[in-house]
């Protein structure tokens, strides 16, 4: 109910819009075609609206194409991402991070093995995003020697890339190496955030070697959470 309130208010702004002459102002239309994909159900709207904007940028794109993605429509997500290009409209990190996770969606690994060369040709930025999704996508894949090599080269390992990892040797069934990743990526972890991302990691492995306890223990330890410590010993 709440949403077709929403949807209602919404059509009624755009009509306001088309009214007041706006609709010609990009930044509006592409304000305007957030809030239609926000609704989850209204694709038609999107696509309508899109298709009548005379200029559109990487945000309209962006839009339409991670719109798509939602609603399954992965033949259309490439339609749309070659379309784009054909415009001269340059894909950025949002756009290739949409059509990594549609790739990992559908378990192609080829074709996603070829976007990523696609971002390495074209020297598109790596987002923190973008770098988690393609280690997601080659753990999901089971190609763990792709995803750690790609790890190792990056920039900025956050909580969730060592997650990611993490968990893609987990479900290989390697919880030795796991349990190496673990104990090293702890060690640098110091955030509040990081430490809960620690410990659900280590209540999902499998078998607890006395390594595994052995890092929580002492990074309890080391992070002057004395009571967490004791607890784990016990």
């Amino acid at each position: 109910m709440c949403r077709t309130k929403d949807y209602i208010f919404g059509d009624a702004l755009h009509c306001s819009v088309i009214k007041f002459g706006h609709v010609l102002d990009l930044h509006i239309a592409n304000s305007l075609l957030h809030m239609y994909a926000s609704f989850g159900l209204f694709s038609n709207e999107v696509l309508n609206l899109f298709d009548e904007m005379p200029e559109r940028d990487v945000v309209s794109w962006n839009v339409i194409i991670d719109d798509l993605s939602k609603n399954g429509c992965f033949d259309e997500v490439l339609d749309a991402f070659n379309e784009m290009c054909r415009y001269g409209v340059q894909p950025n990190s949002v756009t290739l991070l949409v059509l990594v996770s549609s790739c990992l969606k559908i378990g192609d690994f080829g074709l996603g093995k070829l976007i990523h060369l696609y971002i390495i040709k074209r020297g598109i930025d790596m987002s923190e995003n973008l770098g988690n999704g393609l280690i997601d996508m080659y753990a999901e894949l089971g190609d763990m020697e792709s995803a750690e090599n790609f790890f190792d080269g990056m920039q900025t390992k956050t909580v969730f890339s060592w997650t990611s990892l993490l968990d893609g040797f987990i479900q290989k069934g390697e919880l030795e190496r796991a349990s190496t990743i673990f104990g090293y990526g702890f060690k640098l972890w110091k955030q509040p955030l990081a430490e809960m991302q620690a410990e659900t990691i280590f209540r999902a492995l499998p078998d607890r070697d006395i390594v595994s306890w052995n890092t929580m223990i002492i990074g309890y330890s080391q992070n002057k959470k004395y009571m967490k410590s004791l607890e784990m010993l016990r």
